[in-house]
């Protein structure tokens, strides 16, 4: 089965944010990840096969990532430094709004292809 990488940094970026704004920005946000995002995204919210969820942003079906990694650190970097009441309490709307435009957003849920039978996963 073809796993969707991009599920993987979907996820594993929306934890990221919030861990910022925990941290007030005293940690680092930058592009990648680890081994223990993709193990807790399984944890809390599965797998999806790469034909429910692609998200490619190039033309020759790639990914680029350089606009959502540009945006979403200039957003980071204002936001983390704001303060209760300062801080938005939508603030992940923002952060939500930003993947949706770069990713779209995971379906909740797809269609499997197993032993020439389809199952709703």
């Amino acid at each position: 089965m073809d796993l969707s990488e991009m599920f993987f940094v979907y996820h594993a970026t929306k934890a990221k944010t919030e861990m910022h704004v925990r941290m007030q920005g005293n940690n680092f946000f930058t592009p990648g990840g680890q081994m223990h995002d993709v193990l807790t995204t399984i944890r809390y919210n599965g797998l999806m096969p790469e034909t429910a969820f692609g998200c490619y942003t190039t033309r020759n079906r790639g990914h680029n990532h350089s606009l959502l990694d540009t945006s979403m650190a200039h957003f980071m970097q204002h936001i983390s430094s704001l303060e209760y009441p300062e801080l938005p309490s939508n603030y992940q709307f923002v952060v939500d709004s930003l993947l949706s435009i770069y990713f779209g957003t995971p379906p909740q849920a797809f269609y499997q292809k197993t032993n020439n039978t389809q199952q709703l996963s």
